[in-house]
């Protein structure tokens, strides 16, 4: 199996600010914004509210709530009126979706998607703001393990039809290129002991340590503090795109700091023959919990 940490949401240059942790540590993943797609923020639902009034008021008014998003990756049943048959999905295409191919990413890999996370809370005036000298955040907020991989490119219409249920999905929307590719979840996630204990693929509610990526105390939300099996070793392979030893420092016993890429979206570990499988099972495990 092979973890993908897959970056995702709004950032400084797509939405421009960060997705909100609700006071009850609640979270969400802000989709980008996306004139090319069929979905709209006020069309998508959560816990009762609409999307587009959290992010009009957290962006202020910079993205509309009549704007339309890029609803990707699509983890939640409730997000949308779904169809039968409806699955998580996520598509990729371009540079990102090429080093996919090359990593080898297959049926069966985890992807963990993360993002740009802050605090929020009610202000004087009874709208979303962020907490006041609140820290910035990588957090783990999705999962998808692949079920299917669907090599769509430019046969948007065809694959619609094959596949009504995603017919709404981004990439089956608006012009795309030859490398398009969509990633469908399995029905049930499949790892050594949980079969049928979660689904294949969905949104985490709630953050909390095991979620979050970036260091304890520390200014940058690039700075992570993941577990040692992320790191270049003799006994398996380096997180993607994360090969030079700089940028890695050891921390507590198990655990590094990582000063993680400012750019790129996919970032791939293979697992499969690796000596730490006790200690990945394990992570992942808390990740779950």
């Amino acid at each position: 199996m092979k973890i993908i940490l897959s970056r995702k949401g709004f950032d400084s240059s797509n939405g421009g600010c960060a997705s909100p942790i609700f006071p009850d540590g609640r979270l969400i993943s802000l989709p980008i914004p996306a004139s090319d797609a069929p979905t709209r923020f006020s069309d998508v639902g959560f816990e009762g509210q609409s999307l587009g009034q959290i992010v009009g008021e957290l962006s202020r008014g910079k993205v509309l709530p009549n704007s339309h998003t890029h609803l990707d990756p699509d983890l939640s049943n409730e997000a949308l009126h779904r169809q039968d048959g409806w699955l998580p999905a996520f598509g990729q295409t371009g540079a990102a979706q090429s080093h996919l191919n090359s990593q080898g990413v297959e049926v069966g890999d985890l992807f963990l998607f993360f993002g740009w996370f802050r605090k929020v809370e009610r202000n004087f005036s009874g709208r979303w703001s962020y907490v006041s000298g609140g820290a910035d955040r990588h957090v783990i907020f999705g999962w998808l393990q692949v079920g299917e991989i669907l090599r769509v490119g430019t046969k948007t219409d065809e694959f619609s039809d094959r596949y009504p249920w995603l017919a709404r999905h981004p990439h089956l929307n608006g012009e795309r290129s030859g490398s398009n590719t969509i990633y469908v979840a399995s029905p049930t996630l499949n790892l050594p002991g949980w079969l049928g204990q979660f689904a294949g693929g969905g949104p985490f509610e709630y953050v909390y340590d095991a979620r979050i990526l970036s260091a304890p105390e520390q200014s940058s939300r690039s700075l992570w503090r993941i577990p040692a099996f992320f790191a270049p070793s003799s006994e398996g392979s380096a997180l993607s795109y994360h090969g030079d030893p700089t940028r890695w420092k050891a921390a507590d016993e198990g655990w590094v700091q990582l000063q993680s890429v400012a750019k790129g979206q996919e970032f791939v570990l293979d697992c499969r023959n690796s000596a730490y499988t006790m200690q990945i099972h394990s992570w992942l495990e808390s990740v779950f919990q």
